[in-house]
């Protein structure tokens, strides 16, 4: 009998653990079980569907490439993983109708346009340029309108979007003291923009 009760317990996926605490109690609650067995469940089916989003992207990633080298390809899991760490589903599922409405095209361009204007914002901050200066901020307005154009001027978006370079190591490909350094310009450019 308590074998066939240890049995069915784990057919609902109870841990060996949480099996001994049901047997050991002499009077438990079918009720309490069902509950305990519906959140296990909700949680692998959260669980599923942000790999599924995690795969599908992938998949659209490798799409767009003839071959792919095992180290971009880690680095475009890495990127999916960290992005999911930082944006819920009703984030990302914005973002996927940002990226449809935006289009695969203006995508690239935008994401060649990043590391020229990274380059060329770690140029003003070398040559010592004022931040109040028309080319700073030229920069801050073509930099702010690229973070623009990924959120949708979404305040949610940009919110988890600041909390991703401020918390990650690398986001972005670059060291957080880099990314602090080219933030820090556009932040001082922006306070002082003129109106």
């Amino acid at each position: 009998m308590r074998l066939q009760q240890i049995k069915s317990l784990r057919f609902l996926g109870f841990s060996l653990e949480e099996v001994r605490q049901c047997l050991d109690r002499q009077v438990f609650s079918g009720e309490h079980i069902i509950e305990m067995n519906l959140h296990r469940v909700k949680q692998q089916i959260e669980k599923s569907q942000r790999l599924c989003v995690q795969l599908e992207a992938v998949r659209a990633q490798l799409e767009q490439r003839q071959q792919v080298s095992t180290e971009d390809f880690v680095r475009i899991v890495e990127a999916i993983t960290m992005t999911e760490k930082y944006f819920d589903n009703d984030q990302m599922a914005y973002l996927a109708e940002r990226k449809r409405i935006v289009g695969e095209e203006r995508i690239q361009e935008v994401e060649a346009e990043w590391p020229r204007l990274m380059d060329e914002v770690r140029a003003a901050i070398a040559n010592g340029t004022d931040p109040a200066s028309d080319e700073a901020q030229s920069l801050a307005k073509r930099w702010m309108g690229l973070v623009q154009e990924f959120t949708g001027g979404n305040p949610s978006i940009q919110s988890s979007l600041s909390r991703m370079y401020e918390q990650e190591p690398e986001a972005g490909g670059m060291k957080r003291e880099q990314s602090r350094e080219l933030f820090d310009f556009i932040t001082r450019a922006q306070q002082v923009a003129k109106p």
